[in-house]
């Protein structure tokens, strides 16, 4: 936020940022780039810097496991860390889905240590959860861990839902790279695609102990949702890999257009014969110490 819209010769301003560290621990970087109609430097970057120090939190952050077989039952250690980590004492552990995750605090271990159980069931899905551990603290009371993940088949494709973009003319304006793969090691190959649509055509590479699938819209079409299937030499689940696909018309955005609405920019004013250098200095590398969570930095 600026504290002028308009800025005189000689005048100042002050640009007001606002830091959110919800969420966040350890070293933190932003940057704010600022705008305004100056044709000599209509743009400056203003970083920030800092350290975010918490009482209690989670090493790693969260748990995500990307992908995972069905049936089975992960199980993973996650450090207690901050500055109160070693004198917290954990009260309760609640799941958001107790049949998909649970947790436990590992007894001699010489750091706080929470084991994290994942049971993602039978059924390929994408899953996600939370799990709580309230504590004896007055702050934070408690702490969440987010876990998430995919329970797929061995042979499965990285992405099951896709998007293709063509312009006015109805010309693709790129491909769409899917990978297939095996958890298990499993010998496989991809045969090609079938496309009840006929509007998708497909080149498949083998890359390593992977499959190269790169798709292009054949025809200029919107499409809402339709399906394709990726083939493969193998029986059962395995045989055909669904994948969900969309089609849209790309806007191309003019060159050199301004996001931000002309309206909306900071208006330096300029005399009319010698300029005037805007007296101050901008702090390139503000350094902000010890930001504490859940609480924002100006």
């Amino acid at each position: 936020m600026v504290s002028e819209p308009i800025v005189a010769p000689g005048a100042e301003a002050k640009i007001e940022v606002t830091v959110h560290t919800a969420g966040r621990h350890g070293v933190l970087a932003k940057t704010v780039t600022v705008s305004s109609d100056d044709p000599v430097n209509p743009a400056f970057k203003l970083n920030i810097s800092g350290t975010v120090e918490v009482a209690v939190g989670f090493d790693p952050e969260r748990l995500s496991m990307g992908d995972v077989m069905t049936g089975d039952t992960i199980v993973q250690q996650v450090k207690l860390v901050g500055s109160k980590a070693k004198e917290v004492k954990v009260v309760e552990m609640v799941s958001s889905d107790p049949n998909l995750i649970s947790g436990k605090m590992v007894k001699g271990a010489k750091e706080p240590t929470l084991e994290v159980t994942i049971k993602p069931g039978d059924v390929a899905r994408r899953f996600g959860g939370l799990l709580t551990v309230k504590t004896n603290l007055e702050s934070p009371k408690e702490v969440q861990l987010r876990v998430d993940g995919r329970a797929t088949s061995d042979i499965s494709v990285d992405q099951d839902r896709v998007h293709f973009f063509f312009d006015e003319n109805g010309k693709s304006t790129r491909d769409v790279v899917v990978f297939v793969s095996t958890i298990k090691g499993t010998k496989f190959k991809v045969t090609g695609i079938e496309d009840p649509q006929n509007m998708v055509q497909a080149k498949i590479d083998k890359v390593g102990d992977r499959y190269q699938v790169t798709m292009t819209m054949a025809e200029g079409k919107q499409v809402a949702n339709s399906t394709l299937w990726i083939l493969t030499d193998q029986k059962g689940d395995a045989e055909k890999l669904e994948v969900i696909y969309s089609a849209r018309v790309q806007v191309q955005r003019p060159p050199n257009a301004n996001p931000m609405p002309a309206s909306n920019l900071p208006q330096i004013q300029r005399p009319r014969t010698i300029p005037t250098a805007i007296k101050g200095e901008i702090p390139q590398h503000p350094k902000v110490e010890a930001l504490q969570p859940h609480a924002e930095k100006k």
